[in-house]
């Protein structure tokens, strides 16, 4: 593996369109077209050096927000890139968004983002959030109140939610949103969509990713 200075990190934004390969077939789609590409990708034991994530679980949440870094052994153009990974993407329900270049020691998606914003309709919000909301989760029943850090009604019959992504790993926000007793949910099948992910500085302020 050569130096690390001598390495580029490049972030891509996905978004991830309906019927979309989940997460971990995307992510063996990219080693294979890597591999069979000119790019000069970094190696690392198992193949190509590449990062995707967090990944949506509920494979019927439309994903705004999905992350892909990938490391190159020399610096390219962002352009060059999604040229070369347009037609995969395309072929596996995925788009690119955005593309920039970071700098190599910049931590990933993964261990940066806390927060998760979805929107889900049909739903309105009655009235604010109670102190304790108690949802049985796996064998006990917790309070998911701390984990929600805001929930407003965009705009008629949809609402936004920005929750912390410790909360997803045992239950999912289908589930919980139709638990929580200060919305008025208008059909037992939400349109979610995962609009950002979101991290917290050190003033305590949520920035996007």
């Amino acid at each position: 593996m050569i130096e690390r200075e001598q390495i580029f990190k490049y972030r891509i934004k996905l978004i991830k369109k309906e019927g979309a390969l989940p997460a971990h077939e995307l992510r063996i789609k990219l080693q294979e077209f890597l591999l069979e590409s000119k790019l000069p990708f970094e190696w690392t034991k198992s193949g190509p050096r590449l990062v995707l994530g967090p990944a949506e679980k509920q494979a019927n949440i439309c994903n705004e927000a999905q992350y892909l870094d990938l490391y190159f052994q020399r610096d390219i153009s962002t352009r060059m890139i999604e040229q070369q990974l347009s037609v995969l993407l395309k072929s596996t329900g995925y788009e690119t968004a955005e593309i920039e270049q970071i700098p190599f020691n910049l931590c990933s998606v993964e261990s940066l983002a806390k927060y998760v914003c979805y929107e889900a309709s049909p739903i309105k919000l009655k009235n604010a959030l109670p102190q304790e909301i108690m949802l049985q989760v796996e064998d006990k029943v917790v309070n998911i109140r701390p984990f929600i850090k805001e929930i407003k009604q965009s705009v008629e019959n949809k609402i936004e939610i920005i929750i912390e992504l410790a909360a997803l790993r045992s239950v999912g926000i289908e589930q919980m949103l139709l638990k929580l007793p200060c919305l008025e949910v208008k059909s037992t099948s939400l349109l979610l969509k995962r609009k950002a992910l979101l991290w917290k500085d050190s003033q305590g302020a949520l920035r996007q990713i």
